[in-house]
């Protein structure tokens, strides 16, 4: 994991391999995130409890809305995943610094 902070930008790039997962998580703003390499699943739990489950191949790009709980689960042997918020929002660097933290301790 490493984290670039520039420009009002927060991007948070992680690599990960078939099974690993970002933990669910959730923010209340809107955010890019971008597939370097390999491919993902999203899993996406929408307000109103709707759940959507989208497949991603590098290079892609996914826009998640504020308020939905989501999890990334590598679906390739490798895979270069970067997350990126507004850098202005202090929740982002915190939020994302506990999650990549809990990921890794589940190796």
């Amino acid at each position: 994991m490493t984290i670039h902070e520039a420009g009002g930008l927060f991007i948070n790039a992680m690599t990960f391999s078939r099974g690993q997962r970002i933990a669910k998580h959730c923010h209340d703003y809107d955010h890019f995130s971008i597939v370097g390499s390999g491919r993902v699943v999203v899993e996406m739990v929408h307000p109103g409890g709707r759940t959507e489950r989208v497949r991603l191949e590098a290079p892609a790009l996914i826009h998640v809305r504020a308020g939905v709980r989501h999890k990334i689960i590598a679906a390739s042997a490798f895979v270069a995943w970067y997350c990126i918020h507004n850098s202005d929002r202090a929740e982002a660097s915190i939020a994302d610094r506990a999650i990549i933290a809990e990921a890794a301790g589940r190796g």
